[in-house]
């Protein structure tokens, strides 16, 4: 059976240049590092903060794109907890190797599906985020599956747990689905381009015709 993996994107998938303003007495003044000197920072340990150093706000935008693109069916297979809920919070750290940030997202659920809630309540880690450093400069990651969680607003998740406790999005954005319109759900997979068998599955359904839909998909995979 495919599993997919907690995993950090090679600098190869990064899709945009390091724009960064510089922190300095001339508020205007900006400076950029090229792609290939800002991988070259991100390949060695706390590489934020070198980059930060430099210019002052260290930012870069990248998108993954997971290997394996699972169906409906595999997804809630494999993932430990299915919920539908709000997103309620989010704090952001850096990676242990400085060469990211993960964002912690707090569920408030609705409705729990398979699985479930930890009694310290339900959260999730994802790629990206933004912080400041302790002399005052900054990095920013944006992960571009997860540009458009929100806090406050519903979505239904299909989320793994790791053997150290941690949850994650079951393959990135493939484990997201917008319910902020219960009539018309959208997968936040949908910005991509390629064939999704999911963002197919989900499009066009209503919230209720969804959770009929699981509700058969989980009966047959016991």
């Amino acid at each position: 059976m495919t599993s997919f993996a907690r995993v950090s994107f090679p600098i190869a998938l990064l899709s945009a240049l390091c724009a960064c303003s510089q922190s300095s007495s001339s508020p205007s003044a900006t400076k950029q590092l090229s792609p290939t000197a800002l991988a070259h920072l991100l390949r060695e340990p706390g590489g934020l903060a070198a980059c930060a150093q430099l210019v002052g706000t260290c930012s870069y935008t990248h998108t993954p794109y997971p290997i394996v693109r699972p169906d409906l069916k595999a997804l809630a297979s494999l993932s430990s907890v299915i919920v539908l809920g709000t997103l309620s919070k989010k704090v952001s750290e850096l990676s242990p190797d400085g060469d990211d940030i993960w964002t912690t997202w707090t569920v408030a659920p609705w409705r729990v599906f398979k699985g479930l809630v930890p009694a310290g309540g339900l959260k999730f880690e994802a790629s990206g985020g933004f912080i400041t450093f302790a002399n005052g400069t900054s990095a920013e990651v944006i992960t571009t599956e997860w540009a458009r969680l929100q806090p406050d607003k519903p979505f239904l998740m299909f989320l793994r747990k790791h053997p150290d406790g941690v949850y994650t999005v079951m393959n990135g954005a493939d484990g997201l689905v917008s319910a902020s319109d219960a009539a018309h759900l959208e997968s936040l997979a949908s910005f991509e381009d390629g064939p999704h068998p999911v963002v197919d599955e989900v499009k066009g359904l209503s919230l209720a015709t969804m959770s009929a839909k699981l509700k058969a998909l989980l009966a047959e995979s016991k």
